[in-house]
């Protein structure tokens, strides 16, 4: 993978400041989902695999073939989130959640400017408006998403460049607090439209608030990477 990465400090970064990815605070429900449609699946058939199938299908394209993951999607419809798809690595218990979403043509060049104090600003703002009208749910619920790095990646040299975030999600499992690693990417699209990749790993958790998940986010980068390679989800960048 040869990915291009623009690695130079951005103004007004710290790393006490958050950012919450618009699933609301429910990486729980999202867990639970997958479980409640394989079991629907089981008793219905065909239509909630079209279903799913056709989200994965909107968000990484007609062959993208999920090797590796168990992939489920749904149709969303709110808060201009078109589609959610989670992949979910059986046998490491990582997940990557896609969203693809419309966006306004002025926090599109937001997206797009590379500023990493903007971007944040506008994450912060989009994500308080969808957790406003989220409930958060399920045994494990997400509290806080810390924004420590972000960076303009590109997959190749000269490639158009997107932001990519390092981030410490903060969450409570029954009573007990917990800190794990997560990477996002933003891929700006055609038509002002976006698509959101996170690749978390719930598993690999700490209880120190200070712990250094960098190796983690790095793995965990380069899934995402692969993932945006694999799909045509490179070629609709723009």
């Amino acid at each position: 993978m040869n990915a291009d990465v623009n690695t130079a400090p951005k103004p007004g970064m710290s790393t006490q400041k958050k950012w919450l990815i618009g699933c609301g605070g429910c990486l729980g429900v999202l867990v639970l989902l997958a479980i409640v449609l394989g079991v629907l699946g089981w008793f219905f058939g065909n239509s909630l695999k079209d279903m799913s199938n056709k989200s994965v299908q909107d968000i990484f394209g007609p062959n993208y073939q999920p090797e590796g993951y168990m992939a489920i999607g749904m149709p969303v419809g709110q808060a201009n989130v078109k589609n959610m798809v989670m992949l979910l690595d059986t046998q490491q218990g990582k997940m990557l959640i896609g969203l693809d979403m419309g966006v306004k043509p002025g926090d599109m060049q937001i997206i797009k400017s590379g500023n990493a104090a903007q971007i944040q600003k506008y994450l912060e703002q989009t994500s308080a408006q969808i957790n406003e009208s989220s409930a958060a749910g399920g045994n494990a619920k997400v509290q806080d998403i810390r924004f420590d790095a972000i960076e303009s990646v590109a997959l190749k040299p000269g490639g158009i460049k997107f932001p990519v975030a390092n981030t410490t999600v903060k969450a409570e499992r029954k009573g007990q607090i917990s800190y794990s690693p997560a990477v996002a990417a933003l891929i700006p699209e055609a038509g002002n439209k976006l698509v959101v990749l996170v690749a978390a790993d719930p598993n690999n958790s700490s209880s120190d608030s200070q712990a250094d998940f960098s190796e983690e986010q790095k793995t965990l980068r380069a899934e995402v990477l692969q993932v945006i390679q694999d799909s045509d989800l490179d070629d609709r960048l723009q």
